[in-house]
Formats: C-alpha cells, sequence, structure tokens
C-alpha cells in the first residue's frame, strides 16, 4: 500500500515539473519574440475606411515619441480632438419663448 501511494506521489510531481517546463517553454518564446513582427502586423492591416486625418494619426502614433515635436501631428491630434469633444449648441431651443404680458 506504501508503494502504490508513493508510485502516485512520484507521479504526481513529475507531471507538475512536465507542465512547468511546458510553461517555462512558452514563456521563453514569447520573450524571444522581435516586437517588430507584432507592429509591421497591426500597421499593415487594412482599415475599413481611412480618411487623411486616420492615415496622419496612423503616422503620428509610428513615429512615437518624436510626434510630440512634430507639427502636423500635434494639428492632426487637434483636429481629432475638436471631432469628438467639440460642443455644438442646439439648433431650436427646447422651451417655448417666454409671453409677454404675464
Amino acid at each position: 500500500m506504501m508503494k502504490k501511494q508513493h508510485a502516485i506521489e512520484i507521479g504526481g510531481r513529475v507531471a507538475l515539473a512536465g507542465l512547468l517546463l511546458i510553461g517555462l517553454t512558452a514563456f521563453v518564446i514569447e520573450l524571444n519574440k522581435k516586437p517588430d513582427a507584432q507592429l509591421a502586423m497591426n500597421l499593415s492591416a487594412p482599415s475599413i475606411v481611412e480618411g487623411p486625418l486616420e492615415a496622419e494619426l496612423r503616422w503620428c502614433r509610428h513615429l512615437g515619441d518624436e510626434a510630440l515635436q512634430d507639427k502636423a501631428c500635434l494639428k492632426a491630434w487637434a483636429q481629432n480632438r475638436d471631432r469628438f469633444l467639440k460642443y455644438a449648441p442646439p439648433k431650436t431651443s427646447q422651451y417655448p419663448a417666454p409671453s409677454e404680458g404675464h
């Protein structure tokens, strides 16, 4: 009975060591991948609709920190920000005009 339990413990340890070895191997493979391959894949992915602003924003993203000094990138970021944050007042008032004499 002791031998059987001892064999199960050893089998469990071997299985655990195998799983750890597989996990470590996968981790090392991921670390050794070149980041440029993933970046190139993202940059080459076709866009559904791309206008000049989107193309400029993508180029600025490609520039990285250099884009902070690039006037075209600063202008593109301002245009993109305005697209989403621009306040447009309502065209008609939701309240009736006050009547005179009341």
